[in-house]
């Protein structure tokens, strides 16, 4: 897992929540390197034959039989496992271990977007999704509920607790500063962050921008898109000769971000779900958009961000295009009706999007 990625800022976020009631034993792992708690206890990265094997047991047995130690003396109250796709023999073992030290433990799995069926494009993962046929099965032996960012009451013939993801700033609101974006006022700024992949819809964002500009609106719209991006995007900007109207930038951290934002006017969430059959949205971004106090462009439903909240703009959920003449007048009206508007943002995300909100329930239940 990257360091820096939404992923890892969601389980330092969830490692907080859990910290509020409990000592809390952290194993993880990242890079070939596997830790518990801040102790690296195996390193694979040293060699390129090491990581394969890494990667590989990763998919196929897991990391857990390294914390053997840790399980056999400890007696813990609650264990919350966030899985990656598998559920694999070594995290049976594991649980069954667990169990076996504490029978009244409780035992949550998280699992990502379900069904993630689609999501595997390898033949590896393909393959390696059949075995789950195996182990799926064996999980309601030892956990007590499904941690799940979808609709469904029951996964796997086990019980769930259907949450929407969190966020813990790593800048506090504090640091961000109390101003209209300082640019031109014949400009308008929009952002999108994200480790960017097909289903981000970047495109869409370019061509909106396209169609925009061939309606000679009277302000100046510029896109700036931050973190890694795929190659059809920049090559659609140039085609489209919007080189010096669509700005590219290397990945930030969140001081950076937070600094950034200030100079922007709206952001951008995922813009192509529906790509992948996705029907509601629990981003991250959009969560770390509004501890940054930004209004924010939609198309997929999110629970935590209904249609009537004043900083929240949404577009048909499919591939057409935003009516960017439309985002200038939302933020016109915003701006008007809400001076303090990112005071406002902020607030709302501090009652409302913390991860000892969201895990409420899992954590007045233990």
């Amino acid at each position: 897992m990257n360091k820096n990625s939404g992923i890892a800022k969601k389980c330092l976020g969830i490692i907080d929540a859990f910290n509020s009631k409990y000592d809390v034993d952290v194993m993880s792992e990242c890079n070939g390197e596997v830790f518990f708690n801040q102790k690296k206890i195996k390193d694979y990265s040293s060699t390129l034959n090491k990581m394969r094997f890494y990667y590989y047991n990763d998919i196929f047995l897991g990391q857990f039989s390294l914390f053997g130690k840790q399980v056999r003396s400890n007696k813990y109250d609650v264990v919350y496992v966030r899985i990656h796709y598998f559920v694999t023999f070594g995290l049976l073992r594991f649980l069954k271990k667990i169990k076996r030290a504490n029978n009244s433990v409780r035992i949550y799995i998280e699992i990502p977007t379900f069904p993630f069926d689609k999501e595997l494009k390898s033949k590896v993962y393909r393959f390696r999704n059949q075995v789950n046929r195996i182990t799926i099965p064996l999980l309601k032996k030892y956990v007590t509920k499904i941690v799940t960012l979808s609709t469904h009451d029951i996964i796997w013939e086990i019980p769930t607790v259907r949450i929407s993801n969190g966020f813990l700033p790593a800048v506090t609101d504090k640091g961000l500063v109390r101003h209209q974006p300082n640019v031109p006022d014949n400009e308008f700024h929009i952002a999108m962050i994200a480790q960017f992949n097909d289903w981000h819809a970047a495109d869409i964002l370019v061509k909106s921008l396209k169609a925009y500009t061939l309606t000679s609106g009277p302000v100046r719209i510029k896109i700036h898109f931050i973190g890694k991006m795929i190659g059809k995007v920049t090559e659609m900007v140039k085609q489209e000769n919007l080189q010096h109207d669509v700005i590219f930038h290397e990945e930030m951290d969140a001081n950076e971000i937070a600094a950034f934002l200030n100079n922007i006017h709206v952001c951008v969430g995922t813009l192509g779900h529906h790509r992948k059959n996705i029907q509601l949205d629990s981003s991250l971004k959009n969560r770390e958009y509004a501890f940054s106090g930004m209004p924010m462009i939609l198309k997929t439903p999110d629970l935590d961000f209904k249609e009537n909240l004043f900083f929240v703009k949404y577009f048909p959920d499919d591939e057409t295009l935003l009516d960017l003449a439309q985002v200038l007048n939302f933020f016109g009206k915003l701006k008007t009706e809400h001076p303090d508007y990112k005071t406002e943002i902020i607030e709302y995300a501090k009652e409302n999007l913390s991860w000892k909100i969201k895990l409420k329930e899992v954590l007045e239940a233990s």
